[in-house]
């Protein structure tokens, strides 16, 4: 157990960095091929739409697979579309993008489902430490990826073939899981109180991404404008946020215990919620800096937290439906920056386009009051005494 966890951690500390890599590689890629916004915009949604089909083909495939099998094929899919990325020609960067979107979304659901059924009595407290290492990764990967790629010998080829060969590497490294007494129940039915569930876990986990994202987007832009802040404390103020949800699920994977999870998931929206009205509408930079670590803490928990609620749920069932969960989480990161760019250029206020951040959270609220109603206690506590998991050495 103590090795797949291990194994798990840093597996999705190469997942975070994988997501995240694209970001500082355009301005190489647009040196390269002379790319413009549009077309490095492009890339976004190529990224996007190789995710959101590798979550939706994940629940299929654990099913009819495993979960293991699931994480190694997303692995090495990842592996494939890095190596393409370097190749001399913009269609295979187009390519190897939206094949490492595909191998991401096969791999994080599946990671996720893989630790769910091994720590099943505090799936909370094992997937916020998952997504804490998740953070370590997406935010080592800017300064890394551009000091390898210009300031070494192996430049952006030898740097994203080096990362290739660690993701095949480490795909062979987790370990197998054994599951028992489970996969016999297992069906992927959607019954009337799975359906509910799912729709309105989903769209919680759709606006939490977009706010997320939103955030850390928009946030050196908006400070740029509304309080004529440098770049350099914009950054700042960028590295504060993701700090804070650093800490903050690092803290959450000690903390959070068995039958509180939602009372931590409404605290922690409520939070954001604070956190963000005090971010759009404060003067002194002083309070903008506390705000947006408040924001920051506030988003920790909330993914891991969710999914692992689910997990509980959906355990005697199919675990494998959270995979729609997690591709409702990219398309919600994919569109409400889109959404508050246009809204801005429509009302030339960043600030009010940014608002769509607090009319989101408050429909997190109401998601989250759903979303608990129709949760089950009972069946949580049954799924614990059903089924014997071990890992295979």
């Amino acid at each position: 157990m103590k090795k797949f966890l291990a194994a798990s951690l840093s597996v999705f500390a190469l997942v975070g960095v994988a997501t995240t890599m694209l970001g500082p590689m355009l301005p190489i890629l647009a040196a390269q091929w002379k790319l413009t916004d549009r077309q490095l915009g492009a890339l976004f949604v190529a990224q996007f739409c190789g995710g959101f089909a590798g979550a939706i083909a994940s629940t299929a495939l654990i099913r009819r697979t495993s979960t293991h099998f699931t994480v190694r094929a997303g692995l090495l899919l990842t592996a494939v579309g890095i190596a393409c990325v370097p190749w001399p020609s913009v269609w295979a960067v187009r390519g190897g993008i939206a094949l490492y979107g595909i191998g991401i979304g096969l791999a994080t659901p599946s990671i996720s489902v893989g630790v769910c059924e091994v720590f099943r009595s505090q799936p909370a407290r094992a997937l916020n430490l998952l997504n804490f290492c998740w953070a370590i990764g997406a935010i080592l990967a800017p300064g890394m990826i551009l000091r390898l790629a210009l300031h070494s010998s192996l430049g952006l080829r030898g740097t994203l073939l080096a990362a290739s060969s660690i993701l095949v590497a480490v795909s062979w490294v987790i370990p197998a899981i054994n599951a028992t007494g489970l996969r016999a129940t297992t069906t992927s039915d959607f019954n009337a109180r799975d359906l509910g569930l799912i729709i309105s876990a989903g769209m919680l986990i759709f606006a939490y991404v977009g706010v997320e994202n939103g955030v850390a987007g928009w946030l050196p832009t908006f400070v740029l404008r509304t309080h004529g802040l440098s770049p350099e404390k914009g950054a700042l103020l960028q590295e504060s946020f993701w700090t804070a949800l650093l800490i903050g699920r690092f803290l959450t994977a000690f903390f959070i215990r068995r039958g509180i999870e939602h009372r931590f998931l409404k605290s922690a929206i409520l939070m954001m919620t604070v956190g963000t009205a005090a971010m759009l509408f404060c003067r002194e930079t002083v309070w903008l800096f506390a705000s947006v670590i408040f924001i920051g803490a506030g988003c920790a928990p909330i993914f891991p937290t969710t999914i692992a609620v689910l997990s509980q749920q959906f355990s005697r069932e199919s675990l494998e439906k959270l995979g729609w969960i997690f591709a409702a989480g990219g398309l919600g990161g994919a569109v409400f920056p889109f959404f508050i760019g246009t809204l801005s250029h429509a009302t030339a206020s960043l600030r009010t386009g940014m608002c769509i951040l607090i009319v989101s959270e408050l429909g997190m609220l109401a998601m989250h009051a759903t979303m608990q109603q129709r949760c089950s206690p009972a069946l949580a506590e049954g799924a614990l005494n059903e089924g014997l998991y071990t890992v295979a050495k």
